[in-house]
């Protein structure tokens, strides 16, 4: 609400993807050099407060003071990636890999202001499921793990099947 919208749309918003944040840098703070000249600059009190790297805000949180917040509010929608029956679309699978035909016009991966409508994300949402049927202790890990280690092997634009593999 601290940013003119309404407390549901900014939940609509944070469950998207649709909210990046760079907090400020403590000096001093394990791992940061303050000086590095491809630090963001926040031009606030003092001549400019040093920045860490923008990232996904997933939840609500506390945005501390001198932060940047980039906040899209019409995110680029992709409501075929929703109407697919993505286990239909799964070619290969083992622990180790998932290969995919994805269908023209569903993006890959997460778009910058769009987490959900992708392959990569419809996928891993169909892979915790069935984990979870299957009665997997962890499957928001394994479904994080794949996520983090998918890989896209073919352009967006081609016409071609999409191998993801963990190592």
């Amino acid at each position: 609400s601290a940013v003119g919208l309404s407390d549901s749309l900014t939940q609509q918003l944070l469950d998207f993807g649709a909210v990046y944040m760079a907090r400020p840098l403590i000096a001093g703070e394990k791992g940061v050099k303050t000086s590095s000249p491809s630090l963001h600059l926040f031009a606030g009190v003092g001549g400019g407060v040093p920045l860490s790297k923008a990232m996904r805000v997933e939840r609500d949180c506390e945005v501390p003071p001198y932060s940047y917040l980039r906040v899209h509010e019409n995110p680029k929608r992709h409501p075929a990636a929703l109407a697919v029956c993505w286990q239909d679309r799964i070619v290969y699978q083992d622990e180790d890999m998932v290969v995919l035909n994805k269908p023209a016009g569903v993006p890959t991966t997460p778009t910058v202001d769009n987490a959900h409508e992708c392959a990569i994300s419809q996928v891993c949402a169909l892979l915790q499921q069935q984990h979870a049927q299957c009665g997997g202790a962890s499957a928001e890990h394994e479904e994080n793990t794949f996520c983090e280690n998918a890989h896209q092997r073919a352009p967006a634009a081609c016409s071609a099947t999409t191998p993801s593999a963990t190592p």
